[in-house]
């Protein structure tokens, strides 16, 4: 897994080379608008919603700019969102379009935790880079490590010894104690709090506000509902809520 070193250059800050992109260039069946233009970043956010605007937000704090939205199934209404244009794609075969018009670099916005790791999986395949992302106001404590692709919103916490795994989510003032996993494609709400020594599996979600007793497991593919409180392990696949949480059904 590739890992994100807090440690690196002054200030714990990474230095890295700005090179800018190749200009664009037309293919048939993808669109890409003619905003697109002159210096770049690279970078784009796979998804046109309101959570990335709120993504946008983050590469801005931290000093980056995105070139462009990508809506990967072509549905997005409008040329633009959040100030950016949108390019539409007609399906994740055409993902490998945007790395031969100079985007290096992505970020998926929140969602479907299933539909996340396809287009995680689709990405890579392409040949695009999974950019970390770290709001400025997150703390960010020693040893804490990072996966490819993960984001951890404004305020958030991240204790000593814990993990964020490969594009996985913390939101805006999610707290995680010391020794805390958070799996592959797991998304973690805002105002969430995880006990120490608790852990989410492979494409876990946790709605926001919601409270997680030390050592506790989440299993793979499980959702947790706004609100509750997790005092046992939730098993595969179960949608668990309330306080404490109860099973209400398997899913599909």
């Amino acid at each position: 897994m590739e890992r994100v070193n807090l440690n690196a250059g002054a200030g714990g800050a990474m230095i890295k080379k700005q090179v800018s992109p190749p200009p664009f260039t037309l293919e048939p069946h993808v669109r890409i608008p003619r905003l697109l233009t002159g210096r770049r970043s690279g970078i784009c956010i796979l998804g046109p919603t309101a959570s990335g605007r709120v993504i946008l937000e983050n590469f801005r704090a931290n000093g980056r700019e995105v070139d462009c939205f990508v809506d990967p199934v072509g549905k997005f209404r409008g040329e633009s969102w959040a100030g950016l244009p949108v390019v539409k794609l007609e399906g994740q075969d055409e993902l490998p379009a945007l790395k031969r018009r100079g985007i290096r670099e992505f970020v998926i916005v929140s969602g479907a935790t299933a539909s996340r790791k396809r287009l995680f999986e689709a990405c890579v395949k392409a040949g695009l880079t999974p950019s970390a992302l770290i709001h400025p106001t997150a703390t960010v404590l020693q040893d804490a490590r990072l996966g490819a692709g993960s984001v951890v919103g404004a305020r958030a916490l991240i204790g000593v010894g814990a993990e964020v795994q490969e594009n996985g989510l913390v939101g805006m003032g999610a707290l995680l104690d010391h020794d805390c996993v958070v799996g592959r494609h797991s998304s973690i709400g805002c105002g969430t709090n995880l006990g120490a020594e608790s852990r989410t599996e492979e494409c876990a979600f946790l709605g926001d506000g919601v409270v997680v007793l030390s050592g506790r497991k989440i299993a793979r593919g499980s959702i947790v509902v706004s609100g509750s409180v997790v005092t046992q392990d939730v098993p595969e696949g179960a949608i668990a809520a309330g306080a404490p949480a109860r099973l209400i059904r398997r899913r599909q």
